[in-house]
């Protein structure tokens, strides 16, 4: 592979900056031989700004007032990956893409006076049946010393498939109701996290937006439920989150707005002195149980 090309921003970009560029991306598409920009892009020695954590804390209920939300530092990558997909050499369009999969290895936490520098970066292109998937990293650094990594997949469809839709069964729903809570969502709880996101993606705004693009109603963005169950386990056991850590979920079936969700989680043991919770976020569809996230946290 070639030497990586290092670009640094001045400044985060600005979301509303952005919109023209995202409008108008080209989708090149596809192609054997295709391949991702050698590109990283850096935004460096970035402060936190305390109504902006403030907005964000209160959105996903994290309660933890010396650190920083792992869920809080992806809005701050955010606008950086947009920035690394909007390159010419980029071949896909963004509008479209879907979120699939998300992991986060937390090394030490991230204190609310620290200072960081990020940056993102592509990962590995992966044809599939479906279409193709990619992979933005992003590595966040507290004095030249990496303190989390994240790797972001998405998919770009390039065939559209009838798949019937899953459901979990009544089987797996009662091995995960051990411990459980019952959380409410708001009609507006897309647009509240989008303004401390800068994820302005008009599928989690408002049911006409929504339905401009297929939807029936507005959906709640994956990393906002990954979050809001990273503030669960925080505030049934804070330790977690002082020590190294990784969370991984994969993204399911879309959750609309509003709803009620019922997130559950079971103790699972690992080897090598590893252990953490698998966990899955549910609502009911007339009855029928339908997932939305699964995934696990290992500590």
């Amino acid at each position: 592979m070639s030497e990586v090309n290092a670009q640094y921003l001045a400044k985060s970009p600005k979301f509303i900056g952005l919109i023209p560029r995202i409008l108008f991306k080209k989708n090149i598409g596809y192609q054997l031989g295709t391949a991702l920009p050698n590109t990283s892009i850096w935004l460096k020695n970035v402060k936190f700004d305390a109504n902006h954590m403030a907005s964000f804390n209160h959105t996903v209920d994290w309660q933890q007032q010396s650190i920083l939300h792992p869920g809080y530092l992806h809005t701050l990558a955010f606008p950086i990956q947009l920035t690394l997909m909007l390159q010419q050499s980029f071949p896909f369009s963004i509008i479209g893409l879907v979120h699939v999969h998300n992991k986060i290895e937390q090394s030490k936490p991230v204190r609310v006076n620290d200072k960081v520098d990020i940056c993102c970066k592509f990962g590995e292109l992966v044809k599939q049946d479906a279409g193709v998937s990619f992979t933005i990293n992003s590595t966040f650094y507290v004095d030249n010393v990496c303190v989390l990594s994240a790797q972001h997949q998405y998919l770009k469809r390039e065939i559209r498939q009838n798949k019937p839709t899953r459901s979990v069964t009544a089987e797996q729903v009662s091995l995960a109701t051990t411990q459980g809570q019952l959380w409410s969502l708001s009609s507006a709880l897309g647009r509240q996290y989008a303004r401390c996101s800068a994820d302005y993606n008009p599928i989690h705004l408002h049911p006409l937006s929504a339905k401009l693009f297929g939807f029936k109603r507005h959906i709640i963005h994956g990393m906002w439920l990954k979050s809001r169950i990273i503030s669960a386990l925080c505030n049934q056991q804070e330790a977690i989150f002082t020590s190294p850590f990784s969370c991984e979920v994969e993204f399911k079936k879309p959750l609309y707005l509003p709803n009620v969700v019922h997130f559950h989680k079971q103790l699972v043991e690992q080897a090598q002195n590893y252990k953490g919770f698998e966990f899955k976020v549910i609502s009911d569809n007339n009855n029928l149980p339908v997932e939305h996230m699964s995934g696990r946290l290992l500590f």
